[in-house]
């Protein structure tokens, strides 16, 4: 190979796994991104049960419990039906000393057909996902009032023998936000399916209440270093109170993705 061919071959290389590896930003309302500061998460370490100690802006985990999870899996030869239980627990607190004391239960179950091998050239059946259902359900709970609950919730179900059902919002029984799954692709697709290696983009989710966008959450960048680059936006006109409902609904969708490419997985 010459000396011009290989430095041609070697700059391809890099450029490529630059292209690979640089940051992105998911898409946001350009009210909020006018209104609001963009904010980068910090992601303290995450002991033995212990979340990992997130700060962005006023806001970190003071404390917290995981309480382990479970999984069990029932079924006959060729139908299987997994459940998998996780659950745990956090404070957290703003400048102010104002905090929220948030409970988060994550529950997934997939069921799914297998072939039978009968002889090494014969099998029976097939392998087929039949159904996946992802549920999140987080309670919300501020300090100054504890009579004030808000739910985070978020559920997918998924699958060839079931219909596709995404559904995600905060509620408090008198006001609710929506939650938008987005991404830093213009084309993206209104649902959040996973996007292969290494070409994927930025994900996140955008907080509406009757269509005013109110904030915002990147828990993957994309590239390479998909999980060290989470951002946060929170308009700035919101309450003291609302900006730490929605920093506590953010906490959770931060922790729940780190081992996870999607929510929706």
């Amino acid at each position: 190979m010459s000396a011009s061919l290989f430095r041609l071959v070697i700059g391809c290389i890099l450029l490529s796994t630059t292209a690979f590896s640089q940051h992105k930003e998911i898409i946001i309302s350009d009210s909020l991104s006018a209104n609001s500061d963009k904010l980068s998460v910090k992601q303290g370490a995450q002991w033995p049960g212990r979340i990992s100690r997130f700060r962005f802006g006023d806001y970190a985990v003071v404390s917290s419990k995981t309480q382990g999870g479970s999984t069990t899996e029932k079924g006959g030869f060729s139908r299987a039906t997994v459940e998998s239980k996780y659950k745990f627990s956090f404070v957290i607190a703003d400048n102010s000393g104002d905090s929220a004391e948030v409970i988060v239960l994550r529950n997934t179950t997939t069921t799914a057909l297998h072939e039978i091998e009968i002889t090494s050239h014969f099998s029976v059946g097939d392998n087929e996902l039949r159904e996946h259902s992802y549920n999140l359900s987080a309670f919300i709970v501020p300090a100054a009032d504890t009579a004030e609950k808000w739910l985070l919730q978020m559920d997918t179900t998924v699958g060839n023998a079931a219909e596709e059902k995404y559904r995600s919002f905060i509620n408090n029984g008198t006001r609710t936000m929506n939650i938008a799954f987005t991404s830093s692709d213009k084309n993206h697709a209104p649902k959040p399916h996973f996007i292969a290696f290494p070409t994927f983009p930025a994900l996140g989710y955008e907080f509406f209440e009757n269509e005013r966008p109110l904030a915002a959450v990147q828990y993957n960048s994309g590239g390479t270093n998909s999980k060290f680059k989470n951002i946060v936006w929170i308009a700035r006109d919101l309450d003291n109170r609302m900006k730490l409902i929605l920093a506590a609904a953010m906490t959770t969708v931060l922790q729940v993705t780190l081992n996870e490419t999607s929510i929706y997985d």
